[in-house]
């Protein structure tokens, strides 16, 4: 949320972590619970991952700009593939996702 330009109307429960993990706050699971609701509202799957907690499949719900039309898939390999040319694509997929944490 901190790299969102002032007066964002992206909603909060949107943010996750770069793994597709809803990241916990301290407040006793309370907050995971609450964007977990909001996501499944959307229509969103989330599923609880042993050691993870709630995860949501960045190939099906991820948001990545650069990617426009082109699925994620394509677009990684496309992205792969100017790496290993000198390119340099810039990272992974979870960076391109804009995460709260940063990772």
């Amino acid at each position: 949320m901190k790299s969102l330009p002032p007066n964002s109307d992206i909603p909060w429960q949107r943010v996750i972590s770069s793994r597709g993990v809803i990241s916990p706050r301290g407040d006793l699971g309370l907050g995971v619970a609450r964007q977990k609701e909001r996501l499944e509202a959307e229509g969103v799957e989330v599923d609880t991952v042993s050691g993870l907690g709630e995860r949501v499949d960045l190939r099906t719900y991820g948001w990545f700009p650069e990617v426009g039309q082109m699925g994620l898939d394509a677009w990684l390999a496309q992205a792969q593939g100017q790496a290993q040319a000198g390119g340099g694509a810039g990272g992974g997929a979870g960076q391109q996702a804009a995460p709260e944490d940063g990772s």
